[in-house]
């Protein structure tokens, strides 16, 4: 049996970060969560993941920053990101 494939779930919402970890959990995945762009590139510069689910609406480092921070990184240029913003 292979190892659950990693997701990376970035949001600067802790209900948001919460549901996506559960959903994506039950959906088999190992699941790490960051609140911000700035964490997020220090997690995935530490440790190797499948996926980055990447929040468009953050304070300081949005998502559009965090991305062109992320293809810049000739280690991280082809890591998959899937943006993604929720408003109520």
């Amino acid at each position: 049996m292979s190892d659950p494939q990693r997701v990376l779930v970035v949001d600067d919402q802790d209900d948001i970060r919460e549901m996506a970890r559960l959903v994506l959990n039950g959906a088999g995945y190992e699941v790490v969560t960051a609140s911000s762009g700035r964490e997020a590139l220090t997690m995935v510069r530490a440790a190797s993941f499948d996926l980055v689910l990447l929040d468009i609406n953050m304070p300081e480092l949005d998502g559009w920053a965090t991305l062109r921070l992320l293809r810049a990184d000739e280690a991280l240029d082809a890591l998959p990101v899937a943006m993604f913003s929720v408003k109520s």
